[in-house]
């Protein structure tokens, strides 16, 4: 673009210091051709020398390319383009932000060492299982206070005309019968293993001790004689059976052995020695004694205590006690019942006391009679029968909690039930 610009300027330069007369005279014809191919080939030495300086400058100008490069619309435009370009790197420098929070990551790890610091801070939750395992502790002391109790309770009762023995369960359900014979079937006493009933009986005419399976089955006369045996009671270990007998003429505690054999008797008094009860380590027999006080009628019922051999009588110097007596599984207290009189009154109520006599705690208190007392297997309950609800002559089974519990009624039935004893297990 420069060379064709100056060229037609270097054309009329020369032309023009021709024409002003800067040039020679021309005289001749030859010598003008001569100096116009002179001038011609100035001209033409001028024009190359121009276009090779032109070149040359131009090939010289890398330089000045930028500046027309630099031409304000392409170096801003470029500019500007190439500046987002960094702002982009920028953005890839985040990137490298990203890296320290993955520092960040690693800086947690530490944490983790911490956390094995709670581990330890776990082992500290094993002091807090303990205080749960106190906790139970209480939980068996409930267990054995249920709203009701457990078990099984055999009893008389005269709902099918006669007496007959009877089981239900220990809240009164469940009532089965046992026996079924016109004559009079009662006083049944449960085996330590629960699997057989002793009980007393006139159905072969004379009042005896029989046995038979808990479900009523296999009933066996156990003693035969002229005068009445009654009132059977098995020792702990299964093996024996006291019983009250007249045998002698007078009624006295004897012990057999559970099928009949070896009749023993352990008291010898003209006093009426009545209910025994069994120790429940074998070695004792609790029963009732009484005897005539002068000529009045008047009778002294005491609790005498003896070995199961006879031996070392004792009585427990408690005047108005009688009738039917009871061990606890525990052996701790016997209970009783009595007509002691308690503020003016005469009536029998159910009390307990400690195996040496003292400790006299009075159970039940009601204007009717309570009698024949008998113990729950874990000796928390007492079962005792009572006309405590109006029946003149006819009672019913009730139980009572020895912690002050309320008396329940087991049986509501229009007949005469008594004689209760739970089964041991």
């Amino acid at each position: 673009m420069i060379r064709a610009i100056l060229l037609p300027a270097l054309a009329a330069v020369v032309l023009l210091a021709t024409a002003c007369g800067d040039a020679p005279q021309i005289d001749t014809e030859a010598t003008v051709e001569a100096q116009v191919a002179e001038r011609l080939d100035a001209q033409a030495t001028v024009q190359a020398a121009i276009a090779a300086g032109i070149q040359a400058t131009v090939e010289a100008q890398p330089s000045p390319t930028p500046t027309a490069t630099n031409t304000p619309t392409a170096t801003p435009t470029a500019t500007p383009t190439y500046t987002p370009i960094p702002t982009p790197t920028p953005t890839l420098t985040p990137v490298p932000t990203a890296t320290p929070t993955l520092t960040p990551t690693d800086t947690p790890t530490p944490t983790p060492t911490a956390t094995p610091t709670a581990a330890p801070t776990h082992t500290v939750t094993p002091t807090h299982t303990p205080v749960p395992t106190a906790t139970p502790s209480p939980t068996p002391t409930n267990t054995p206070l249920p709203t009701t109790p457990y078990g099984r309770i055999a009893f008389v009762s005269d709902r099918d005309g006669y007496l007959n023995i009877y089981v239900m369960d220990a809240d009164g359900s469940n009532v089965t019968q046992l026996t079924n014979h016109p004559e009079r079937d009662w006083d049944p006493a449960w085996s330590p293993d629960g699997q057989r009933i002793a009980f007393e009986s006139n159905r072969d005419g004379n009042r005896d001790i029989y046995v038979m399976n808990a479900d009523g089955s296999d009933v066996t006369r156990l003693t035969d004689h002229p005068n009445s045996d009654v009132w059977p009671t098995w020792s702990p270990d299964g093996r024996r059976i006291a019983f009250m007998s007249y045998q002698g003429g007078y009624w006295d505690i004897y012990v057999m052995n559970a099928d009949g054999s070896d009749v023993t008797r352990i008291t010898d008094s003209p006093a009426r020695d009545s209910f025994p009860a069994w120790s429940p380590d074998d070695s004792r027999i609790a029963f009732n004694s009484t005897a005539q006080v002068g000529q009045g009628g008047l009778y002294d019922f005491r609790l005498h205590i003896t070995d199961a051999d006879g031996s070392n009588f004792t009585s427990l110097g408690f005047d108005g006690a009688g009738f039917p007596t009871a061990w606890p599984p525990d052996g701790s207290l016997i209970a009783f019942s009595s007509h002691l009189a308690v503020d003016g009154e005469v009536n029998r109520d159910i009390y307990t006391m400690n195996a040496d006599g003292s400790g006299v705690t009075r159970i039940t208190t009601h204007p009717s009679d309570d009698v024949d007392p008998t113990w729950s297997p874990d000796g928390l309950w007492v079962a005792f029968s009572s006309e405590r609800d109006g029946r003149e002559k006819k009672g019913d089974i009730y139980i009572k909690r020895l912690d002050g519990g309320r008396v329940i009624r087991l049986t509501d039935d229009d007949s005469d039930e008594s004689s209760p004893a739970w089964s041991p297990r």
